[in-house]
């Protein structure tokens, strides 16, 4: 079976109109537990945009330079301006937009984030 990946998606700013943006222009992705627990998408230059795909589906869907780095985050590879060791064989990624967000990574996921980044 062919992998599609998603070169736009399709979302809805708040309450108005969807429209589709580019996911190489996105930063990364955070599942917030509120409800219907919503993926919000961070952009580059800090546009902020909801989602009504869950993290789990985006991750089957983006590109290879995502990777699903902690439960709630998603983080565009191409877009790390720094990585630096956190305790507990833990990472702290500095993402490269316009707020250098920091993301703290998952234990359950460090084995993959070293062996993706080569690190």
């Amino acid at each position: 079976m062919e992998h599609l990946q998603l070169s736009s998606l399709k979302i809805k700013k708040w309450k108005k109109n969807f429209f589709n943006i580019l996911v190489k222009q996105n930063s990364y992705y955070k599942k917030f537990c509120w409800p219907n627990k919503v993926v919000m998408i961070y952009t580059d230059n800090g546009d902020k945009f909801l989602t009504e795909l869950s993290l789990s589906e985006l991750e089957g869907k983006l590109p290879s330079s995502f990777l699903r780095v902690q439960r709630s985050y998603i983080i565009n590879t191409e877009k790390i301006l720094e990585i630096n060791r956190y305790f507990n064989n833990g990472l702290i990624i500095l993402m490269n937009d316009n707020e250098h967000t920091k993301i703290i990574s998952g234990t359950t996921y460090i084995n993959q984030i070293r062996l993706a980044l080569d690190l």
